[in-house]
Protein backbone atom coordinates (compact mmCIF):
# COMPACT_ATOMS: atom_id res chain seq x y z
CA UNK A 1 0.00 0.00 0.00
CA UNK A 2 1.56 3.12 -0.89
CA UNK A 3 0.25 6.69 0.65
CA UNK A 4 -0.34 9.90 -1.03
CA UNK A 5 1.73 12.78 0.46
CA UNK A 6 -1.70 14.52 0.77
CA UNK A 7 -3.03 11.40 2.66
CA UNK A 8 0.11 12.01 5.25
CA UNK A 9 -0.86 15.62 5.14
CA UNK A 10 -4.23 14.78 6.55
CA UNK A 11 -3.27 12.61 9.37
CA UNK A 12 -0.36 14.75 10.46
CA UNK A 13 -3.54 17.79 11.21
CA UNK A 14 -5.93 14.80 13.00
CA UNK A 15 -2.27 13.63 14.65
CA UNK A 16 -1.64 16.92 16.02
CA UNK A 17 -5.45 18.14 17.04
CA UNK A 18 -5.35 14.31 19.08
CA UNK A 19 -2.77 15.75 21.12
CA UNK A 20 -4.23 18.65 22.63
CA UNK A 21 -2.19 18.85 25.73
CA UNK A 22 0.88 19.31 24.26
CA UNK A 23 2.80 23.12 24.05
CA UNK A 24 2.32 25.01 21.34
CA UNK A 25 5.83 25.08 20.52
CA UNK A 26 6.08 21.07 20.53
CA UNK A 27 3.04 21.15 17.79
CA UNK A 28 4.91 23.99 15.74
CA UNK A 29 7.73 21.85 15.81
CA UNK A 30 6.11 18.56 14.67
CA UNK A 31 4.46 20.02 11.80
CA UNK A 32 7.16 21.31 10.40
CA UNK A 33 9.60 18.08 10.90
CA UNK A 34 6.73 16.22 8.82
CA UNK A 35 6.73 18.47 6.07
CA UNK A 36 10.07 18.06 5.84
CA UNK A 37 10.01 14.16 5.80
CA UNK A 38 7.31 14.93 2.81
CA UNK A 39 9.10 17.07 1.20
CA UNK A 40 12.51 15.13 1.37
CA UNK A 41 10.43 12.06 -0.06
CA UNK A 42 9.16 14.09 -2.99
CA UNK A 43 12.89 14.73 -3.41
CA UNK A 44 13.59 11.30 -3.21
CA UNK A 45 11.53 9.82 -5.57
CA UNK A 46 10.64 8.04 -1.92
CA UNK A 47 7.97 7.00 0.28
CA UNK A 48 7.65 5.76 3.59
CA UNK A 49 6.47 2.31 3.13
CA UNK A 50 9.97 1.88 1.42
CA UNK A 51 12.11 3.92 3.83
CA UNK A 52 14.61 2.20 5.88
CA UNK A 53 17.31 2.96 8.69
CA UNK A 54 19.68 4.40 5.80
CA UNK A 55 17.20 6.81 4.68
CA UNK A 56 16.19 8.18 7.91
CA UNK A 57 19.89 8.64 8.30
CA UNK A 58 20.01 10.65 5.66
CA UNK A 59 17.00 12.73 6.06
CA UNK A 60 18.28 13.33 9.44
CA UNK A 61 21.42 15.37 8.09
CA UNK A 62 19.34 16.90 5.02
CA UNK A 63 17.38 17.84 8.41
CA UNK A 64 19.71 19.85 10.15
CA UNK A 65 21.14 21.85 6.89
CA UNK A 66 17.64 23.04 6.93
CA UNK A 67 17.40 24.32 10.30
CA UNK A 68 19.02 27.74 10.80
CA UNK A 69 22.02 27.94 13.43
CA UNK A 70 21.64 29.91 16.44
CA UNK A 71 23.73 32.34 18.36
CA UNK A 72 26.14 32.78 15.41
CA UNK A 73 26.90 29.43 15.51
CA UNK A 74 27.77 27.17 12.05
CA UNK A 75 25.37 24.72 12.84
CA UNK A 76 21.90 24.49 14.56
CA UNK A 77 21.70 23.96 18.40
CA UNK A 78 21.74 19.86 19.01
CA UNK A 79 18.76 20.68 21.50
CA UNK A 80 16.52 21.81 18.66
CA UNK A 81 17.48 18.89 16.27
CA UNK A 82 16.81 16.46 19.32
CA UNK A 83 13.79 18.23 19.52
CA UNK A 84 12.17 17.51 15.95
CA UNK A 85 13.43 13.95 15.62
CA UNK A 86 11.39 13.80 18.75
CA UNK A 87 8.47 14.84 16.86
CA UNK A 88 8.99 12.49 13.88
CA UNK A 89 9.73 9.91 16.25
CA UNK A 90 5.82 10.29 17.33
CA UNK A 91 4.40 11.07 14.14
CA UNK A 92 6.31 7.55 12.73
CA UNK A 93 4.66 5.90 16.10
CA UNK A 94 1.22 7.13 15.08
CA UNK A 95 1.13 5.87 11.92
CA UNK A 96 2.72 2.35 12.60
CA UNK A 97 -0.30 2.67 15.01
CA UNK A 98 -2.86 3.18 12.60
CA UNK A 99 -1.39 0.64 10.38
CA UNK A 100 -0.85 3.17 7.58
CA UNK A 101 2.62 1.89 7.73
CA UNK A 102 3.97 -1.62 8.46
CA UNK A 103 7.28 -1.30 9.81
CA UNK A 104 8.04 0.24 12.99
CA UNK A 105 10.24 3.26 11.02
CA UNK A 106 10.24 4.81 14.78
CA UNK A 107 12.51 2.70 16.65
CA UNK A 108 14.96 3.48 14.04
CA UNK A 109 14.78 7.14 14.47
CA UNK A 110 16.46 6.15 17.72
CA UNK A 111 19.55 5.73 16.11
CA UNK A 112 19.94 9.00 14.62
CA UNK A 113 19.59 11.10 17.84
CA UNK A 114 21.84 13.58 18.93
CA UNK A 115 24.43 13.58 22.17
CA UNK A 116 22.65 14.94 25.16
CA UNK A 117 23.89 18.32 26.77
CA UNK A 118 23.78 18.02 30.20
CA UNK A 119 21.54 20.69 31.92
CA UNK A 120 23.32 23.69 34.37
CA UNK A 121 21.65 23.79 37.50
CA UNK A 122 21.01 26.34 39.42
CA UNK A 123 22.72 26.18 43.04
CA UNK A 124 20.52 26.95 45.70
CA UNK A 125 22.45 30.52 47.18
CA UNK A 126 21.21 31.50 42.90
CA UNK A 127 17.41 30.20 43.45
CA UNK A 128 17.20 31.81 46.90
CA UNK A 129 18.63 35.16 45.39
CA UNK A 130 16.30 34.69 42.16
CA UNK A 131 13.20 34.33 44.25
CA UNK A 132 14.08 37.17 47.08
CA UNK A 133 13.77 39.31 43.92
CA UNK A 134 9.95 38.86 44.21
CA UNK A 135 7.68 41.86 45.57
CA UNK A 136 5.59 40.67 48.35
CA UNK A 137 3.71 43.84 48.95
CA UNK A 138 2.13 43.43 45.29
CA UNK A 139 -0.28 40.91 44.25
CA UNK A 140 1.64 40.17 41.16
CA UNK A 141 4.90 39.89 42.74
CA UNK A 142 3.11 37.20 45.57
CA UNK A 143 1.86 35.27 42.55
CA UNK A 144 5.96 35.55 41.08
CA UNK A 145 7.05 33.81 44.16
CA UNK A 146 4.04 31.28 44.72
CA UNK A 147 4.97 30.20 41.16
CA UNK A 148 8.27 29.66 41.13
CA UNK A 149 7.81 27.96 44.78
CA UNK A 150 6.15 25.43 43.38
CA UNK A 151 8.00 24.87 40.12
CA UNK A 152 11.17 24.38 42.37
CA UNK A 153 9.16 22.17 45.18
CA UNK A 154 7.29 19.98 42.87
CA UNK A 155 9.67 20.04 39.45
CA UNK A 156 6.72 21.06 37.50
CA UNK A 157 7.17 22.03 33.94
CA UNK A 158 5.78 25.86 32.93
CA UNK A 159 3.10 24.28 30.98
CA UNK A 160 1.75 21.97 33.57
CA UNK A 161 2.03 24.76 36.13
CA UNK A 162 0.12 26.95 33.41
CA UNK A 163 -2.44 23.91 33.56
CA UNK A 164 -3.31 23.63 36.77
CA UNK A 165 -6.63 24.50 37.97
CA UNK A 166 -7.42 25.38 41.81
CA UNK A 167 -9.05 21.57 42.17
CA UNK A 168 -5.79 20.33 40.96
CA UNK A 169 -4.14 20.90 44.38
CA UNK A 170 -4.22 20.18 48.03
CA UNK A 171 -2.89 22.18 50.58
CA UNK A 172 -3.88 19.67 53.70
CA UNK A 173 -2.20 16.83 52.16
CA UNK A 174 0.31 19.12 49.97
CA UNK A 175 -0.21 17.12 47.13
CA UNK A 176 -0.58 18.48 43.45
CA UNK A 177 -2.74 16.66 40.51
CA UNK A 178 -1.15 16.93 37.19
CA UNK A 179 -3.95 16.57 34.51
CA UNK A 180 -2.02 18.13 31.65
CA UNK A 181 1.73 17.01 31.13
CA UNK A 182 3.61 16.73 28.30
CA UNK A 183 3.20 12.77 27.38
CA UNK A 184 -0.41 13.13 28.28
CA UNK A 185 -0.14 11.09 31.57
CA UNK A 186 -1.54 12.31 34.26
CA UNK A 187 0.02 11.89 37.86
CA UNK A 188 -0.06 13.41 41.35
CA UNK A 189 3.11 14.71 43.06
CA UNK A 190 3.97 15.99 46.68
CA UNK A 191 4.55 19.93 47.07
CA UNK A 192 6.83 21.10 49.51
CA UNK A 193 5.40 22.38 53.19
CA UNK A 194 7.67 26.17 51.51
CA UNK A 195 5.15 26.09 48.32
CA UNK A 196 2.58 25.66 50.04
CA UNK A 197 2.57 28.30 52.28
CA UNK A 198 3.82 30.90 49.51
CA UNK A 199 0.77 29.34 47.34
CA UNK A 200 -1.70 29.55 50.43
CA UNK A 201 -0.41 33.39 50.84
CA UNK A 202 -1.25 34.22 46.76
CA UNK A 203 -4.60 31.87 47.05
CA UNK A 204 -6.05 34.20 49.86
CA UNK A 205 -4.40 38.07 49.42
CA UNK A 206 -3.39 38.05 45.56
CA UNK A 207 -5.47 36.13 43.28
CA UNK A 208 -9.16 37.66 44.54
CA UNK A 209 -7.38 41.22 44.14
CA UNK A 210 -6.27 40.58 40.69
CA UNK A 211 -9.20 38.56 39.33
CA UNK A 212 -11.62 41.24 40.12
CA UNK A 213 -15.14 40.60 38.62
CA UNK A 214 -13.51 37.46 37.21
CA UNK A 215 -14.20 35.16 40.27
CA UNK A 216 -15.34 32.18 38.16
CA UNK A 217 -11.68 31.33 36.75
CA UNK A 218 -10.77 28.42 37.51
CA UNK A 219 -7.11 27.89 36.86
CA UNK A 220 -5.26 29.33 39.60
CA UNK A 221 -2.30 31.59 37.88
CA UNK A 222 -4.01 34.62 36.85
CA UNK A 223 -2.92 38.00 35.01
CA UNK A 224 -3.02 41.35 35.53
CA UNK A 225 -6.50 41.79 33.76
CA UNK A 226 -8.05 38.24 35.85
CA UNK A 227 -7.76 36.30 33.18
CA UNK A 228 -5.44 33.11 32.78
CA UNK A 229 -1.98 33.55 32.56
CA UNK A 230 0.08 31.89 30.00
CA UNK A 231 3.50 31.39 28.85
CA UNK A 232 4.22 34.33 27.20
CA UNK A 233 2.94 36.10 30.12
CA UNK A 234 5.60 34.35 32.52
CA UNK A 235 8.12 35.04 29.92
CA UNK A 236 7.80 38.56 29.91
CA UNK A 237 7.35 38.77 32.80
CA UNK A 238 10.66 37.29 33.67
CA UNK A 239 12.46 39.38 31.17
CA UNK A 240 10.99 42.69 32.65
CA UNK A 241 11.97 42.06 35.75
CA UNK A 242 13.57 39.62 37.27
CA UNK A 243 16.43 38.66 34.57
CA UNK A 244 18.04 42.28 34.37
CA UNK A 245 18.63 42.44 38.01
CA UNK A 246 20.79 38.43 38.58
CA UNK A 247 24.19 37.77 37.56
CA UNK A 248 24.86 34.31 37.94
CA UNK A 249 24.79 34.02 34.08
CA UNK A 250 22.95 30.81 33.69
CA UNK A 251 19.71 30.71 31.60
CA UNK A 252 16.91 32.26 33.70
CA UNK A 253 13.46 30.73 32.84
CA UNK A 254 11.13 27.98 35.01
CA UNK A 255 12.96 24.86 33.07
CA UNK A 256 15.92 26.06 34.97
CA UNK A 257 13.66 25.16 38.45
CA UNK A 258 13.21 21.91 37.10
CA UNK A 259 16.42 20.54 36.16
CA UNK A 260 17.53 22.14 39.55
CA UNK A 261 14.93 20.28 41.43
CA UNK A 262 16.10 17.30 39.79
CA UNK A 263 19.88 17.83 39.98
CA UNK A 264 19.20 18.60 43.40
CA UNK A 265 17.23 15.30 44.38
CA UNK A 266 19.68 12.73 43.13
CA UNK A 267 22.63 14.87 44.60
CA UNK A 268 20.64 14.50 48.24
CA UNK A 269 20.54 10.54 47.49
CA UNK A 270 17.14 10.24 45.85
CA UNK A 271 16.24 6.94 44.51
CA UNK A 272 16.16 8.10 40.17
CA UNK A 273 13.00 6.11 39.89
CA UNK A 274 10.67 7.99 42.20
CA UNK A 275 12.80 11.64 40.86
CA UNK A 276 11.26 10.21 37.54
CA UNK A 277 7.95 9.40 38.71
CA UNK A 278 8.21 13.22 40.31
CA UNK A 279 9.31 14.35 36.94
CA UNK A 280 6.47 12.53 34.57
CA UNK A 281 9.51 10.78 32.55
CA UNK A 282 7.75 7.91 30.80
CA UNK A 283 11.41 6.32 30.43
CA UNK A 284 14.26 6.43 32.77
CA UNK A 285 16.58 7.00 30.64
CA UNK A 286 15.54 10.60 30.30
CA UNK A 287 16.16 10.34 34.86
CA UNK A 288 19.33 9.46 34.60
CA UNK A 289 20.36 12.15 32.83
CA UNK A 290 20.47 13.69 36.08
CA UNK A 291 22.68 11.43 37.89
CA UNK A 292 25.57 12.37 34.75
CA UNK A 293 24.81 15.78 36.16
CA UNK A 294 25.44 15.11 39.97
CA UNK A 295 28.37 12.64 38.64
CA UNK A 296 29.58 15.86 36.98
CA UNK A 297 29.51 17.52 40.68
CA UNK A 298 31.75 15.11 42.28
CA UNK A 299 34.51 14.85 39.48
CA UNK A 300 34.43 18.66 39.63
CA UNK A 301 34.58 18.40 43.78
CA UNK A 302 37.16 15.55 43.90
CA UNK A 303 39.45 18.81 42.87
CA UNK A 304 39.54 20.20 46.75
CA UNK A 305 40.66 16.43 47.16
CA UNK A 306 44.74 17.49 48.88
CA UNK A 307 46.38 14.80 46.63
CA UNK A 308 44.49 15.86 43.72
CA UNK A 309 47.29 18.00 42.03
CA UNK A 310 50.08 15.92 43.27
CA UNK A 311 49.96 14.12 39.66
CA UNK A 312 50.31 10.14 39.51
CA UNK A 313 51.47 7.94 42.45
CA UNK A 314 54.45 6.04 41.36
CA UNK A 315 54.65 2.28 42.71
Amino acid sequence: MTTAPSEYEELLESFWESRGHLAKTTILEGRRVVRWLLEYLALRDLTLERMGKEDLTAFAIWMRKKIPPTDGKKNPAASTVAKLLTALRKFLRYLFEEAMIFEPLHRQVESCRVSRSLPRPLELDEIEGWFRLCDMDCPLGLRDRAFFELAYGSGLRRGELLALELSHVDLVELVVRVEKSKNGRARVTPMTRRASVFLSGYLERARPELLGANAAEPYIWVNVSGGRLNGDGVANRLKSHYMSKLTFGKKLNIHALRHSFATHLVRGGADVRHVGEMLGHTSLESTTLYTEVAMTDLVAMLAAHPLALRGRASC
